[in-house]
């Protein structure tokens, strides 16, 4: 639809778990509201999927934008984009869900607004964060990181609540992964890796666990500085 859905009475959309509502345009439309109506309108349950497959680079909405909001805290709805997009406005945009990016598609990240990606970054696809962009921030009770490359800028990636999984190898190519007081990163048997150099940090009362053969040094594999804090948590679960 362009500018908005005319519902009769009391009438909603409901796509069900591993459910998708797929949307489509060539020119200009503003399809993406799809994923950003009130729950009492359109609500997307666990693990159902709005697929944003868009042709060229025509971007979703992001000026002070909740995508699935009211979704409960246990409910972890996905937003796959499946277009090489810019996105991003001087205010937050908010993702209560989990972003996954197709395979052979770019998502840039721009302008300094924070991008609240609740329950992480998924996907085979790169997401990029431009130099003008405010910082991405994780703070789901649950998330993921796994996929593609990810490209950051001054501002960062923290991961500022809950447990953040890695669910692959990711490479993470400048700027700087921060773990927060109170959140964890639990690697498995995973890495952080990088080609351009890229910082981490884990602050007091943060945690890190890892299944890695190799520690804290197989788990995080980054040439830029690290900083493990005084006060930061350690599991080795290998």
């Amino acid at each position: 639809y362009i500018h908005a859905v005319s519902y009769v009475a009391n009438a909603k959309i409901l796509i069900e778990p591993f459910g998708m509502l797929e949307v489509r345009n060539s020119a200009g439309s503003e399809f993406w509201k799809f994923a950003a109506e009130p729950i009492s309108r359109i609500e997307y349950q666990h693990q159902a999927v709005f697929y944003y497959n868009v042709s060229g680079t025509i971007a979703f909405g992001t000026s002070i934008i909740t995508y699935f909001p009211g979704v409960a805290a246990n409910v972890i709805p996905v937003f796959r984009v499946n277009a090489s997009v810019a996105v991003g406005s001087g205010t937050t945009t908010t993702l209560n869900g989990l972003l996954e990016i197709s395979a052979g598609r770019t998502l840039t990240f721009q302008n300094a607004g924070l991008k609240e990606l609740r329950n992480g970054i998924a996907g085979s696809g790169i997401v990029v964060q431009d130099n003008t962009c405010g910082q991405i921030r994780i703070n789901g009770s649950t998330s993921i990181l796994g996929g593609g490359a990810l490209t950051l800028s001054t501002n960062g990636l923290a991961i500022e609540a809950g447990v953040c999984t890695l669910v692959s190898d990711k490479v993470i190519n400048s700027g700087a992964v921060t773990v927060g007081n109170g959140a964890t990163l639990n690697a498995q048997q995973y890495s952080l890796t990088n080609v351009a150099a890229a910082s981490f940090i884990l602050s007091a009362g943060a945690t890190l666990i890892t299944a890695h053969a190799n520690g804290v040094n197989g788990s995080i594999q980054l040439s830029g500085s690290t900083s493990f804090q005084d006060f930061a948590n350690y599991s080795f679960t290998g």
